[in-house]
């Protein structure tokens, strides 16, 4: 239909994939011209269809041990087909980044349109009914973001992505965040890195990186 920009999902999780099945699904979108790719591992949320067959049966889906191996082999061989790995689970040809997501991760407003969907306006968080009925009411959940809420949102979205975050913007919002030891061990141990007045998570430790975030946060 003409489009040539198209992204794809990819989950990682299910019973019988294989690194080299999960590297196949992704070579044939490639093949498609599939230009930015988001990879997640396959999360089981209870209440939820797959959650009572899991009950029944573990094995119905992977170990997360064995989801993070195949995930890793992913990142190596999309990075061969020249993939860059610009957020956590998120992969793109050069130029082809999500505009959508980045406005999330940079902390930008945003509107979020339909049942349950969310939007930041002016340091607000709006979220609509989460029912039919609340929805069509116009009922919604406002939040008003405090100085805690900005300088845990900033550290973590900004270390999910290769924007990192701005020192400067921290510490005017009232956390001085290189008193922090672990902030300190983790800059020593080259597992954050910091440029000028920012900083950014070392791509090598993606993988835990909620693990490193709440390290560090106030």
């Amino acid at each position: 239909m003409g489009f040539k920009n198209i992204s794809a999902d990819l989950i990682i999780g299910f019973a019988g994939q294989t690194t080299k099945s999960v590297c196949c699904d992704a070579e044939k979108l490639l093949s498609l011209g599939i230009t930015h790719i988001s990879s997640y591992m396959l999360q089981v949320e209870e209440g939820t269809p797959l959650y009572s067959i899991c009950q029944k049966d573990p094995s119905a889906v992977l170990s997360d041990d064995k989801c993070s191996e195949i995930f890793e082999k992913l990142v190596e061989f999309l990075a061969g087909k020249g993939f860059n790995r610009y957020e956590v689970s998120n992969f793109a040809k050069k130029g082809f980044e999500s505009r959508h997501n980045l406005k999330y991760w940079s902390g930008e407003d945003y509107l979020g349109f339909g049942l349950s969907a969310t939007s930041t306006i002016a340091e607000k968080r709006i979220t609509n009914g989460k029912t039919f009925t609340d929805y069509y009411k116009g009922g919604k959940e406002i939040e008003v973001l405090g100085n805690i809420e900005k300088i845990e949102e900033k550290i973590m979205l900004g270390l999910r992505c290769f924007l990192g975050f701005d020192i400067s913007e921290i510490e005017k919002l009232g956390y001085d965040i290189k008193a922090n030891k672990n902030f300190q061990r983790l800059i020593k141990g080259n597992i954050l890195i910091e440029k000028e007045g920012r900083v950014y998570l070392n791509k090598n430790f993606f993988s835990v990186n909620n693990q490193i975030i709440t390290n560090i946060l106030p």
